[in-house]
C-alpha cells in the first residue's frame, strides 16, 4: 500500500540519515526528526484527505513536492547554520 510504502522510506531515511545525527547534536537530530516527521505527516493527510486530488498536477505540486523542497531546504539550512555547541541556540529559534 502507498502509506506502508511511505512508512518504509521513512525508516529508510532515519537510519541512514536521522539516526546519526545524534552522535554530532542532539538538539540538530531533534529538529530534523520532527520536521521530517511533520512533513510524513502532511503528505499522509494530503494522501489520504478525499476533497484532495494529487492526480490534479498543480494540487500534486502543492501538497506533495512543494512541501519536500521547502522541508530539505529548511533542514539544510540548519545545519549549515551549525557550529557545534552555539549552534543550540540556532535551532531554538
Amino acid at each position: 500500500s502507498v502509506e506502508s510504502a511511505i512508512l518504509e522510506q521513512q525508516i529508510n531515511v532515519r537510519r541512514r540519515f536521522i539516526d546519526t545525527l545524534i552522535a554530532v547534536d542532539e538538539p540538530l537530530y531533534d529538529y530534523v526528526l520532527e520536521k521530517v516527521d511533520e512533513l510524513i505527516d502532511n503528505i499522509n493527510k494530503a494522501i489520504f484527505d478525499e476533497g484532495i486530488k494529487l492526480s490534479h498536477n498543480p494540487m500534486f505540486q502543492d501538497r506533495v513536492l512543494k512541501p519536500i523542497s521547502e522541508t530539505r531546504t529548511d533542514i539544510l539550512k540548519k545545519m549549515f547554520e551549525y557550529k557545534g555547541e552555539e549552534s543550540n541556540k540556532l535551532l531554538k529559534s
